[in-house]
């Protein structure tokens, strides 16, 4: 975005003082650049700085302003769609699979440390395939995490979020066998 036009929409929208606003413009001009410019839901041709300018003139005080920006720069976290892909790939491996393998040592007594005599048992494989994983949302990119488990069989990962649904398909396939 061009300088200049940065300074000006944020001179508009915020009653900074010069100090503050080439602070908080430097601030701002790095994170478009090094994450949020990369969100596609902003209008066409619309970048960060111009929807938080926009965002930001719904209020009315400098004071509400102010708790508005604060409350964006100091605790709003952005997932970039590489981090959140990232999430997905290392959900499995780091996060369901050693919680299985402290359940199944739990509830076999067996060594949680002992971590290749567990997941070469019959036990361990048993309790993976019991899980079944569901789509809680459109977004829930079950692709990426299917691609990125494989020791989960396809018919564990379930692309919806209604639960009825999820019955009825397993009681109709129950009845076919």
């Amino acid at each position: 975005m061009n300088d200049m036009l940065a300074r000006r929409l944020l001179t508009k929208a915020i009653e900074w003082d010069v100090d503050r606003l080439t602070k908080e413009r430097y601030d701002l001009q790095l994170l478009a650049d090094y994450k949020y410019d990369e969100y596609q839901q902003f209008n066409p041709g619309m970048r960060f700085i111009e929807s938080l300018v926009l965002w930001l003139r719904r209020f009315q005080s400098p004071e509400e302003k102010d708790a508005a920006y604060d409350l964006f720069k100091k605790h709003l976290i952005f997932i970039s769609a590489k981090e959140f892909e990232h999430l997905i790939q290392m959900t499995y491996m780091d996060i369901i699979r050693p919680y299985l393998i402290r359940y199944v040592a739990k509830k076999h007594e067996i060594n949680e440390f002992d971590i290749k005599k567990i997941v070469h048992n019959n036990i361990f494989r048993i309790a993976q395939r019991k899980c079944l994983f569901l789509g809680l949302s459109d977004g829930a990119k079950l692709d990426l995490f299917r691609r990125f488990s494989p020791p989960l069989k396809h018919e564990q990962i379930y692309p919806t979020y209604l639960i009825t649904y999820l019955f009825t398909s397993c009681l109709n396939f129950s009845r076919k066998w």
